[in-house]
């Protein structure tokens, strides 16, 4: 039976959520990848939900959690004693992952591979780079939205001439909005979809002048 614990790690905000990940979790990917009795470790980030007044990383651990908590439980501990992190909990979903189905696996298995993009990234990278531009006085965006879109491309996520990836971005943004109705309410919800709106005319009407003056 291959189990399912969470490893809720509190520290004090969203830069040492990113200090705790290059410091402690890469190095448990690599520790748990190793393993036969581990599968799938996937992590995330809480501390930008405005609900949250601390910073939060969530570690999942899938396998033999009983094997896997006894051997890094003392590095959880060490972490407080170090004062990275303020306090960690384990937290038991009571999740049997041999009984998953086929869409909640799939799901695990994609947090699973978007963890390990994200370290990719974390090691690549020290800062980060933006999330929209680095370059503003620039004649295009060149920041985070890049990676996304250049990793779009490369797994053939383009398909009828783009349309899959204008799809498959509008999916998610549909996703986040309904998110950020429950976190920050509908009023900022609204507000974000009427400024979007707005923008879609303004761009909808420098795309009909380019074709204009073709």
């Amino acid at each position: 039976m291959s189990k399912l614990k969470k490893v809720v790690f509190t520290v004090a905000d969203v830069a040492t959520e990113e200090r705790l990940i290059r410091e402690y979790v890469a190095s448990a990917f690599e520790r748990l990848e190793a393993r036969d009795d581990a599968q799938w470790p996937v992590f995330n980030r809480y501390g930008q939900d405005p609900s949250v007044s601390h910073g939060e990383v969530v570690f999942y651990l899938v396998g033999d959690t009983e094997a896997l908590i006894r051997d890094e439980r003392s590095r959880w501990d060490d972490l407080v004693d170090n004062g990275l992190v303020d306090e960690w909990e384990l937290v038991d979903p009571n999740v049997d992952v041999t009984e998953l189905d086929d869409r909640q696996r799939l799901q695990f298995r994609l947090r699973y591979a978007a963890s390990r993009m994200s370290l990719a990234c974390l090691d690549t990278f020290d800062p980060l780079p933006d999330a929209l531009d680095e370059f503003e006085d620039e004649d295009y965006a060149v920041g985070w939205g890049s990676c996304l879109h250049h990793l779009i491309n490369q797994l053939g996520y383009q398909g009828n001439g783009g349309e899959e990836e204008i799809d498959l971005l509008f999916q998610s943004l549909v996703g986040r909005l309904y998110a950020t109705n429950v976190s920050a309410g509908p009023e900022t919800t609204l507000d974000k979809i009427g400024s979007l709106k707005a923008e879609l005319d303004e761009l909808a009407e420098q795309l009909q002048e380019q074709a204009e003056t073709r």
